[in-house]
């Protein structure tokens, strides 16, 4: 069960620097700690069904996108996920997240 906390959170966080938010600013729109979020990312913590669906809310994505390791709707989102995963320098991480939001503008 703690392997798919950590799966779940690895989803979040990603999804998170997706959308190009902070871990403070995503704190204050679900209304907990930053504390809180990182014990979510890191699987530390379980999280309430009500607290995945404002998550999903605030990232613009579906339950099902958190909690499954393959979209329902958006298989790029997956692909860039899986490509920030597989990256190991943070210089290559931010430049994939700076295209996936050049990319959302179009």
């Amino acid at each position: 069960m703690h392997e798919l906390r950590i799966a779940i959170g690895l989803r979040i966080k990603a999804l998170r620097k997706l959308r190009g938010l902070s871990k403070e600013k995503f704190a204050e729109l679900l209304g907990v700690s930053e504390q809180q979020v990182k014990n979510y990312e890191t699987g530390a913590t379980d999280i309430k069904l009500s607290r995945l669906v404002q998550m999903a809310d605030v990232l613009g994505v579906t339950v099902h996108d958190i909690v499954c390791a393959e979209p329902a709707d958006q298989p790029g989102d997956r692909t860039i996920v899986n490509a920030w995963h597989a990256l190991k320098s943070d210089k290559a991480r931010e430049l994939l997240l700076l295209m996936a939001r050049k990319l959302k503008a179009f």
